[in-house]
């Protein structure tokens, strides 16, 4: 499982969500234009749909499946199809610009997140299965520490080639992200998982039209700790919002004094990376130690302050040349806390039900990025980053006060356990 993901993450880190991917969007629509600040308002909106709705459609097969680790194998390597799809589709078009290439370029993007979504659901469905709850956390550092040093000199490496001042060859950007999720997929094959007996399961099904969200719903409405972590993992889900537009401040800040070159992209991901590595390295062991409620007020309170910091960091041009780096160190915590989140909603539910759990965990994470996205990113031009950005940190403030209202489930599992 560790050598699962640490190959996923060095190919994720070639399509970074807060740096790569919008990056490719301005090339598409051209930098500092209307069209591309709307463009890329649909970025996380269909980042967030595709990991949420297609989840509570797979659930229960995903429950009744006996083996988990064919959905993994099945959806990583979809991932790495649709990643080669855009790699040929970007050398048809030699990068040139057109409407075809946008819409194609966001049906694949669309496509690649279902697949995400479903896969994500089934890995950490494999993980509560087969990993023990007091090791999730270790199988968490090791394949953080070792995945994203290996990412960061595989993109430092690789991206110092194929990336230019004013463009990039986006066709080996994406080829080399598909082929590492492929090489994932394979690897799932090694995994050692029994067979699970299927679930009884009544004949009696709804006819409503949104009978897939009545697991979540009963979820939700039955187990008041997951109803508590699920309300702060909405709050969570809006920092997700601002991930497109870090970079357009960034070039608003400095638009005056220097020229935006896609070569700073590298230092970008290589820090946020690297932010990653170090909150991973602090919290996975803590979380194993103490619980994942102490996990999720450090991280958080971390992440309330991020759209503050970038917005006083981009407040001149001579400190967003010296200190924006730090807004990407910042946002290298997200994985964190997902993680966090998850392993959470695992120690709240039996294994029958983890698959529920996880899925009604990521509806609500979704929920606000979905319906605020495009909302957001109407009011950039018209009210300004300021008064988007420090209204999702007050969201976020929110959410870091909600984590003082949840009961940490671990020592319950340890008394189940026989260790207390």
């Amino acid at each position: 499982m560790a050598a699962y993901q640490i190959t996923m993450r060095i190919g994720w880190i070639f399509k970074t969500e807060s740096i790569i991917m919008p990056a490719v969007m301005d090339l598409l629509c051209g930098p500092g234009t209307g069209l591309a600040a709307w463009m890329r308002s649909w970025l996380p909106q269909l980042n967030r749909f595709g990991q949420s709705v297609p989840q509570l459609l797979f659930a229960k097969r995903l429950r009744d499946n006996p083996l988990k680790k064919t959905t993994v194998f099945i959806c990583s390597g979809l991932m790495g199809g649709i990643f080669l799809t855009l790699s040929a589709t970007w050398y048809f078009y030699q990068g040139e610009p057109n409407w075809l290439m946008r819409i194609e370029f966001l049906i694949c993007y669309a496509s690649f997140f279902i697949c995400v979504g479903v896969n994500n659901l089934g890995f950490n469905t494999l993980q509560g299965k087969l990993i023990r709850f007091n090791y999730r956390g270790r199988l968490f550092l090791f394949a953080n520490m070792v995945g994203g040093s290996a990412a960061i000199f595989t993109g430092w490496l690789l991206l110092n080639r194929w990336l230019t001042d004013d463009g990039g060859n986006f066709a080996w950007i994406f080829g080399f992200a598909g082929v590492c999720f492929l090489i994932g997929s394979m690897l799932t094959m090694f995994l050692k998982e029994d067979s699970d007996k299927k679930t009884e399961t009544t004949n009696l099904q709804s006819t409503s039209y949104f009978s897939f969200l009545q697991p979540a719903w009963n979820t939700f409405v039955s187990d008041t700790e997951f109803r508590k972590l699920a309300i702060l993992a909405g709050c969570f889900g809006c920092s997700m919002i601002l991930f497109p537009h870090y970079q357009a401040l960034y070039r608003e800040a400095v638009s005056a004094d220097q020229i935006f070159s896609l070569r700073d992209l590298i230092f970008w991901v290589m820090i946020q990376n690297t932010g990653t590595v170090i909150f991973g390295m602090v919290s996975g062991p803590i979380a194993d130690r103490f619980g994942n409620r102490f996990v999720l007020q450090f991280t958080m309170l971390v992440l309330t302050a991020c759209p503050v910091f970038a917005i006083w960091v981009a407040s001149s041009s001579v400190m967003a040349s010296s200190y924006f780096f730090l807004v990407f160190l910042i946002v290298g915590i997200t994985p964190v806390i997902f993680r966090v989140l998850n392993n959470f909603s695992l120690e709240l539910a039996s294994k029958n039900d983890h698959p529920n759990y996880l899925s009604a965990l990521s509806i609500c994470i979704a929920i606000p990025v979905i319906a605020l996205s495009q909302i957001a990113g109407w009011l950039l031009p018209i009210l300004g980053y300021k008064a988007v950005f420090y209204s999702i940190s007050v969201i976020l403030l929110v959410g870091w006060l909600l984590t003082f209202n949840i009961q940490e489930p671990r020592k319950q599992l340890l008394v189940n356990d026989g260790r207390v």
